[in-house]
């Protein structure tokens, strides 16, 4: 999960060329360990993608500057008309309380019903909501804020679960049941288990700007859906195919 805010981006003439000077927000929450986060963004530990490609950090672009916060992002994490441009990946599916209604229900997560729980679907589309005025709050006039989120589409496919591949949900169902079967987990814990975060689909995220009060103040400029394979699957099946036969 990321979410990457840009504060105040200033350019200044240096020798006659212009520089950049940046400063990188990180809202992160307060409970989670984020050691390895920093590690990271500040050059103590190198990161590389699925491919095995390194990935910079901040400080080798030069003129880049991280801090973070501790303010989840549910809420406004920074002063108002302060961020230029916002970035969040994979985060927001999140929700800030859990209604607890698939307790003692087979499904783990709201997205393998066969209908939304209400409850889960009215917290979700309330944090969306506060997630969308919070950063209204937050950009400068013209800010751009991009959020890439996990969501579940039309063929009802969603992280874990699509037409490729095996079901992540069927294997931790399958998992938590092996739990019981050994006596290491009672019932009520099996059927105990759900994960707090909610997989929108294109209308839900859509509903949230018929709100006036964020309609009038932050605008999509586009949107769209798409399914992404998992790279350590698709690198995996590559690595295979290029092995003599």
């Amino acid at each position: 999960m990321t979410c990457i805010f840009i504060l105040n981006n200033i350019f200044i003439l240096n020798n006659g060329h212009p520089t950049q000077l940046a400063s990188c927000l990180l809202p992160l929450h307060r409970r989670n360990e984020w050691q390895s986060v920093f590690n990271h963004a500040l050059g103590v530990k190198e990161v590389t993608d699925a491919y095995g490609k390194p990935i910079p950090n901040p400080y080798e672009l030069q003129n880049v500057f991280v801090e973070a916060c501790g303010v989840g992002f549910h809420n406004q994490c920074y002063p108002s008309n302060s961020i230029d441009f916002g970035v969040s990946f994979t985060a927001m599916h999140w929700l800030s309380r859990f209604p607890s209604s698939l307790k003692g229900d087979e499904n783990m997560h709201a997205a393998r019903c066969d209908s939304s729980p209400v409850p889960e679907k009215e917290q979700a589309a309330s944090d969306w909501k506060a997630i969308l005025k919070a950063r209204a709050k937050e950009l400068v006039p013209g800010g751009r804020f991009v959020c890439v989120n996990f969501s579940k589409n039309s063929d009802g496919y969603f992280l874990g679960q699509t037409d490729v591949g095996a079901s992540m949900w069927d294997s931790f169902q399958s998992s938590w049941n092996k739990l019981k079967e050994q006596g290491l987990i009672a019932e009520d814990e099996r059927l105990g288990v759900s994960f707090p975060n909610y997989y929108r689909t294109k209308e839900e995220f859509m509903e949230a700007f018929d709100d006036p009060d964020i309609s009038s103040q932050i605008k999509v400029i586009s949107m769209e859906e798409r399914v992404v394979r998992c790279p350590y699957r698709e690198l995996y099946f590559w690595q295979v195919k290029q092995k003599p036969t």
